[in-house]
């Protein structure tokens, strides 16, 4: 179950509100959050039930300001999802945004008194689309009631392996047919600072075998460089965007249906 802990800092008190850089200019103002994924992955997100979104207010110091909020039965689909907060006018806050499946167990997101932060476990089964999620943290200043548009993002790698259309047709008319695949990665980042979007840590990734995604009989259909192909296994690190070669390598395994 998806694991949630976070620090509370905000208090009704008027003194909290010094000790937390507050200053009383004018009132407060309601600020809405229009989330949104970007179209290319947003069906992806669809696909996957992205559904569970975690949200946590900090000031300008990135000092937590109010409790994480953790809303469930999120749509993304179609429109954007909106937050509604009421923020002191004359402030500058931030807010960092986490949404998974809700089904998925492998994220821990820890609303800190400094940040917001997402621990991953690597144990698991290959081929999980519930592990898709996606990120954003976004800062602005209040003057008066206003929208913001935030658009989330996946932290993740997608290693997706596949094979040419022609080359698996080839391969079932021959006899192999591939129903499970594993993949193990040399090493991944396993903690997301969603504030400072950085990625820290490393740990030895091993996806066990799982069947191949697809409709049951034959694996999912992708393109790659305008050419058909077939999902063989698809997986997920979390990945430093400045760093374009993975660790100690991938390996993939395939089993076929008379399990070699």
């Amino acid at each position: 179950s998806f694991v949630l802990i976070v620090v509370s800092l905000f208090a009704v008190a008027s003194c909290q509100f010094e000790d937390l850089g507050f200053v009383e200019n004018g009132g407060d103002a309601q600020v809405t959050l229009k989330l949104g994924i970007p179209e290319d992955l947003a069906t992806r997100a669809e696909d996957s039930a992205v559904d569970h979104l975690v949200y946590a207010v900090y000031n300008e110091e990135n000092v937590l300001v109010s409790d994480a909020v953790s809303l469930e039965n999120v749509e993304f689909q179609g429109d954007t999802q909106s937050v509604q907060l009421t923020l002191v006018k004359g402030m500058t806050y931030t807010v960092a945004f986490w949404a998974q499946n809700s089904e998925c167990d492998a994220y821990t997101v820890v609303a800190g008194q400094n940040g917001m932060t997402v621990e991953v476990d690597y144990n698991g089964l290959n081929n999980d689309m519930t592990r898709e999620a996606f990120f954003a943290s976004e800062t602005f200043q209040v003057e008066d009631n206003l929208t913001v548009d935030v658009v989330l993002h996946r932290p993740f790698a997608k290693i997706n392996l596949g094979v040419s259309t022609a080359d698996w047709n080839a391969a079932k008319a021959a006899g192999l047919n591939i129903t499970e695949s594993k993949a193990v990665i040399g090493a991944a980042p396993v903690t997301l600072d969603i504030l400072n979007d950085t990625v820290s840590g490393e740990a030895a990734v091993t996806y066990e075998f799982a069947p191949v995604s697809g409709n049951g009989t034959e694996p999912q259909d992708f393109v790659v460089n305008e050419k058909n192909c077939k999902l063989l296994s698809s997986c997920f690190i979390l990945a430093d965007k400045d760093q374009s070669v993975i660790a100690g390598g991938i390996q993939f395994t395939l089993k076929s249906d008379n399990d070699k």
